[in-house]
């Protein structure tokens, strides 16, 4: 478990990427979220995860993989509403001068 969850702690999202994976319901598999949380904050190596989850290290790297997609659809999706809100607030100033 993260030391942010241990202590009731929220996770910093706005500078820490992996907090996205506790929180966000777009990383839906759990598989895939243990083994991002084990590998990416814990520090695991994929032998000792799949020592740990009691599966191979084949499936840890495929979850793995799966989950690092749908956190990288996540951040891509978050810098286009970013750029949306950039966008709007440019305009809108430009209209108020």
């Amino acid at each position: 478990m993260c030391c942010c969850r241990s202590k009731g702690a929220a996770p910093p999202t706005d500078t820490w990427p992996l907090g996205a994976v506790l929180i966000h319901p777009g990383i839906s598999p759990d598989e895939q979220r243990q083994v991002i949380l084990l590998v990416g904050l814990e520090g695991m190596r994929y032998e000792e995860v799949a020592t740990v989850l009691g599966i191979p290290i084949g499936t840890v790297r495929s979850r793995l993989s799966r989950g690092r997609d749908m956190l990288r659809e996540l951040m891509d999706m978050k810098e286009e509403a970013a750029d949306i809100a950039r966008k709007r607030a440019a305009s809108a100033l430009r209209a108020a001068a």
